[in-house]
């Protein structure tokens, strides 16, 4: 048995069931009854009309798997204090400024390693966030062009130096680029600069 599946809300979800036409778009999908549905691909099985018939089509020859891309996912969460700001920005960031950071970084991998995992939690903070707490913890992020640079030296705060303003979208980028450096797999860093703001680099789909 296979199941036509008739709705709108489908269209672009599910593949179009060969040999099969009509005004509105009409979907197979290969389960054996209704009673087992469990509203599939988040469309309420009350937005669909049904219809059962036979076939000696195998779905798994015409419609591509749900699962084929797949991915097992983790997320970590790095905290950290620094202080930057924005080069001729018209604005109160353009002042010297600190946020309590929160970077939250992604990971992902189509299957898991020996020990059930996508990454050990532990490897993330003692590689990336150590690098966070040497590198950008209780530190200035500051553009390399700041006219404030030297007097910073001069006081022997410590700094981290950008080629570029030292934005949400800037620091996010150089935590992600550090970590796939570090051979990590990791598809996304988001930075939150406050607790309703923040900026994602990610890989691009």
């Amino acid at each position: 048995m296979a199941i036509i599946l008739r709705s709108p809300q489908a269209q672009g979800r599910a593949q179009r069931a060969p040999g099969i036409g009509a005004s509105e778009a009409e979907y197979v999908f290969g389960l054996e009854t209704r009673s087992s549905l469990r509203s599939p691909l988040g469309v309420g099985l009350d937005t669909m009309r049904w219809e059962i018939m036979e076939t000696h089509l195998e779905w798994r020859d015409w419609m591509p798997s749900l699962w084929e891309d797949a991915m097992f996912e983790v997320t970590r969460e790095l905290r950290f204090c620094y202080g930057h700001r924005l080069l001729q920005y018209d604005g109160k960031c353009k002042h010297l400024h600190g946020h309590n950071g929160r970077a939250v970084l992604t990971f992902a991998a189509p299957s898991l390693d020996q020990l059930g995992m996508v990454i050990d939690f532990s490897k993330i903070k003692k590689s990336i966030g150590g690098w966070i707490d040497t590198n950008l913890d209780h530190r200035m992020i500051l553009h390399r062009d700041d006219p404030i640079l030297p007097e910073f030296r001069r006081l022997g705060e410590p700094v981290f130096l950008t080629d570029v303003n030292p934005t949400a979208e800037t620091i996010a980028r150089l935590i992600f680029e550090h970590a796939a450096n570090e051979g990590f797999p990791v598809t996304q860093v988001s930075l939150w600069e406050t607790d309703d703001a923040y900026a994602t680099y990610r890989l691009s789909k």
